[in-house]
């Protein structure tokens, strides 16, 4: 993501680690000439009109503090410091929910509530570690954005986190199904607009019965994938 977007600030949990991957996101910020911001809860990392984005996680913690200095702190700790963000812009509201696991979404549970969502990135890729009812009805999310790879070795997402989303009414999607997943919209527009890689990919026209109009979707395919390279 470094080496291929244009980055103008960097944001982490402050954390260090030994393994190679951190070695190259430290390379790659360097070359950008960045240096990493802590976040905090409560931070507002973009304010324009009426868009806002803060963190709502890692805690302001002395507890995590002491935690991090743990060379083996182990993967649950590291992931209940993920940074949490949620983006508001006029009446739409996305909340990226990173691999916060149980602590984590237990203390967001008790925070204020902000009231319904329309989309959520599911924390930890729909792991059961990361499932918290409470937490969920809170949030109430009208779109429930999976990711994960396809065939992942963890199984993710599980069946039982599935059935979560689905029972809270929430119109679920999955990297590992749809392909990449995006949303377009405006302030001034109360419709959020949500897009997936798989409508834009030609599909078999094998079946006689679907000939001619399997084919026409095609060219519908084709003519959004010309229509967005503009």
């Amino acid at each position: 993501m470094i080496r291929h977007f244009m980055v103008k600030s960097y944001w982490g949990s402050g954390e260090t680690r030994d393994e190679l991957f951190y070695r190259r996101l430290q390379s790659s910020l360097a070359a950008q000439g960045l240096e990493e911001q802590v976040a905090k809860e409560g931070q507002e990392f973009l304010s324009s009109g009426s868009c806002r984005m803060v963190a709502l996680n890692p805690p302001e913690d002395t507890q995590f503090d002491v935690e991090q200095r743990d060379s083996n702190a182990s993967g649950h700790i590291l992931n209940n410091r993920s940074v949490v963000t949620r983006l508001t812009c006029g009446i739409h509201t996305m909340l990226f929910a990173a691999d916060v696991e149980q602590d984590s979404l237990s203390r967001m549970a008790r925070a204020p509530s902000h009231g319904p969502i329309e989309v959520l990135k599911v924390p930890h890729h729909g792991a059961v570690s990361s499932l918290n009812r409470d937490w969920l009805a809170s949030l109430h999310p009208r779109y429930a954005v999976f990711s994960a790879g396809h065939h992942n070795r963890y199984g993710h997402p599980a069946a039982a986190v599935l059935d979560a989303y689905r029972s809270a009414g929430s119109i679920l999607l999955r990297t590992d199904h749809d392909g990449g997943v995006w949303f377009t919209g405006t302030v001034a527009d109360p419709t959020l607009h949500m897009h997936r890689t798989r409508e834009l990919l030609s599909q078999p026209t094998t079946s006689s019965s679907c000939l001619w109009t399997c084919e026409q979707a095609n060219w519908v395919r084709a003519w959004k994938r010309w229509r967005d390279s503009l």
